[in-house]
């Protein structure tokens, strides 16, 4: 990237589209989420000049101000701006989302009290909670696991009863009919 960046041959304006467009998204990786103290913006600001300067072959012993710099590349600086409004937008879309995405952002939640939104987020985790048990069910009986058993054939999980009595009629999987004989049945920890 420096060869690109740096190569008298490829016009000002190319190279300063593939600094925005290869060097930008990496340096800006997750600003979102950033906190910009002046000397963060001001660390900021002096990597993106570093970067023009690179780009123009101005050695660092140079006495240019920053403007002329930025005049020369026919620039503005944009990268401490574009963060800012990446954050705008971010802050906005979780400022649409729900009611927990509100209170963890803002820390204050306008349609609720705060017993009343912690009760509600008790109920959801309860929720959650069930509707994980619901999915550790037997496929054949339709009961949560007592002893869930797999097969190292097919590697399918039915409890333990279901499985003899479905081995004990035929030596079949219930589920993919493959061949599987009680000697191949193992005990899983859900």
């Amino acid at each position: 990237m420096k060869t690109i960046l740096t190569n008298k041959h490829i016009s000002i304006k190319t190279r300063k589209r593939a600094l925005q467009c290869y060097i930008e998204p990496v340096l800006m990786y997750g600003c979102e989420a950033w906190t910009i103290s002046k000397q963060i913006q001001n660390k900021l600001e002096a990597t993106e000049m570093w970067f023009l300067k690179r780009m123009l072959w101005i050695p660092w012993t140079a006495n240019k101000t920053n403007e002329r710099v930025l005049n020369e590349a026919n620039k503005r600086r944009s990268l401490v701006r574009t963060i800012r409004k990446r954050q705008a937008t971010f802050l906005g879309h979780m400022m649409r989302r729900g009611k927990l995405e509100h209170l963890v952002t803002t820390g204050k939640n306008s349609t609720q009290s705060t017993p009343a939104l912690i009760s509600a987020l008790r109920l959801k985790l309860q929720d959650l909670e069930a509707e994980k048990a619901q999915k550790q069910k037997c496929l054949i009986c339709m009961e949560p696991y007592k002893t869930p058993l797999t097969s190292i054939q097919c590697w399918h999980v039915h409890c333990e009863n279901c499985w003899m009595r479905t081995l004990g009629a035929k030596k079949l999987c219930p589920q993919c009919n493959m061949i599987t004989s009680p000697t191949d049945l193992r005990r899983i920890y859900l």
